[in-house]
């Protein structure tokens, strides 16, 4: 108690000591119902973090059936793959169920099936995800934008190519995502790509130079030497530095 008394008068002053006794209830009162807002603050939010993980760990479940069910034969994504009728169980997807059948095809490709399957995924990709895709281009963060370049370049789905046209004239479209969208603009074959590397405006690496040019197609190697005069010396420069080979 003599304890107690000297440290109120340490903190507060004598000259209050009587005022302290007479309100020592209601600062007790007050104390208490900081404690019980803290300690209910702190369950709410413990609340939350059980519950996202029991989310997490639910939905998980659910994408894993779901891989499995379309993994297994006869289900519609096998008989689409096989016979190239597509169901409305494919078309009408939407959320995780979209996010498992573009993991799955993609999956598909790296295992390099044969034309006429890589043709239906294809296919299947463009009506299922295309206009996901083109909401992203518009809209999203910019690595959501970058991850679903890099998905219509896994798709090879040429027609978002007017729509990629669209974002290399914007000032706010990233080296990176230009750098893949020419990349795209490459494998497909799409006029735009002689264009850009035309400009010397880009300023990358002799790898990223090179990346484009191995997927310059026949065409697209005949537009380019038709403009050889106008090409920037960083186009032209890496293959002379990787040799012969390197574009063969």
């Amino acid at each position: 108690m003599i304890g107690q008394q000297w440290m109120y008068i340490k903190l507060i002053g004598s000259h209050h000591r009587g005022w302290l006794v007479g309100n020592t209830d209601w600062l007790v009162h007050v104390v208490s119902l900081i404690c019980a807002s803290v300690l209910a603050f702190l369950l709410v939010i413990y609340s939350y973090i059980l519950w996202m993980e029991y989310s997490s760990r639910r939905r998980e479940k659910v994408k894993t059936a779901l891989m499995h069910e379309l993994l297994a034969e006869g289900s519609f994504l096998q008989r689409y793959l096989n016979e190239g009728e597509i169901g409305v169980d494919l078309l009408n997807m939407s959320g995780d169920q979209q996010i498992v059948l573009q993991q799955l095809l993609l999956q598909r490709l790296a295992q390099g099936p044969a034309e006429h399957e890589i043709l239906r995924i294809r296919l299947l990709s463009w009506q299922v995800f295309g206009s996901s895709y083109r909401l992203v281009l518009k809209t999203g963060k910019w690595s959501e934008r970058v991850n679903t370049l890099l998905y219509i370049e896994q798709f090879h789905m040429i027609e978002l190519l007017p729509r990629l046209e669209d974002m290399l004239r914007v000032i706010s479209c990233t080296p990176l995502e230009r750098f893949i969208i020419l990349r795209i603009c490459a494998r497909t074959g799409y006029f735009r790509i002689v264009k850009e590397l035309m400009r010397e405006q880009y300023v990358w690496s002799d790898s990223q130079y090179l990346q484009i040019l191995l997927l310059l197609t026949d065409s697209s190697w005949t537009r380019l030497k038709d403009h050889f005069k106008d090409v920037p010396y960083q186009v032209i420069d890496p293959p002379e530095r990787f040799g012969p080979a390197a574009i063969s």
